[in-house]
């Protein structure tokens, strides 16, 4: 099972961490933006396109799908309809879990 953020014994993991991992995305977007030109380079579809413009281009579709994407994230992050928090949910899970051992339990 998935570690959750709201158990009791839960630690977040640093800020140097967090940082590490969105740079190390943004060096895997980087190389693959890079492969996809090299690979556009070598069909001859690019062959008109100076190369500054092509990075240039592929930098602002890149920022426009982050900002797509992050944007769609913190829209669907809370929820639409007020409800059992995230808190309530996990209860009721633990409920339910504690009594399924108690009525499965081997006797």
């Amino acid at each position: 099972m998935a570690e959750h953020g709201d158990t009791p014994d839960f630690v977040p993991p640093t800020f140097s961490l967090a940082l590490m991992g969105h740079l190390a995305t943004g060096v895997v977007k980087a190389a693959a933006i890079a492969l996809l030109l090299w690979v556009l380079g070598l069909t001859g579809v690019t062959k008109g396109v100076p190369a500054g413009t092509a990075i240039i281009t592929a930098a602002v579709v890149m920022i426009a799908v982050a900002v797509v994407y992050w944007a769609a994230l913190l829209t669907l992050e809370r929820p639409w309809r007020d409800g059992d928090t995230r808190a309530d949910i996990r209860a009721k899970y633990e409920q339910t879990k504690h009594m399924t051992r108690e009525q499965f339990r081997p006797r």
